[in-house]
């Protein structure tokens, strides 16, 4: 880094093992509180709200978001289960998180 210049973001990595509970208890006590959170390693669509209540600034996800088929080889059966699986459900829950992240930003 730069002398004398903070971090502006710092990662959280794998936050999975924190959670959300654990991230808010490190930020009550420390001055992290001061700092940018992004958890990541464990985030999902489904409980990136806990993540955004517990103090974290993003949030970080992978598959989560564009698809568990990205690093896969087409043409094989994980990569066929990963498109089904994100047509049936994981799409629908990345449109939900964008929507919700979208009205948490306007909020603030």
């Amino acid at each position: 880094g730069l002398p004398g210049r903070a971090p502006r973001l710092i990662k959280l990595f794998h936050a999975a093992t924190v959670g959300p509970a654990g991230l808010k208890a490190i930020l009550d006590v420390t001055p992290l509180r001061q700092m940018n959170i992004l958890p990541s390693g464990g985030c999902s669509p489904a409980n990136a709200a806990a993540w955004w209540d517990a103090g974290a600034f993003c949030v970080g996800m992978g598959g989560g978001l564009v698809g568990k088929d990205v690093g896969l080889e087409p043409g094989t059966l994980a990569f066929e289960k990963a498109v089904k699986a994100w047509e049936e459900q994981e799409r629908d829950a990345a449109k939900a998180f964008f929507e919700q992240a979208a009205q948490r930003n306007a909020a603030a």
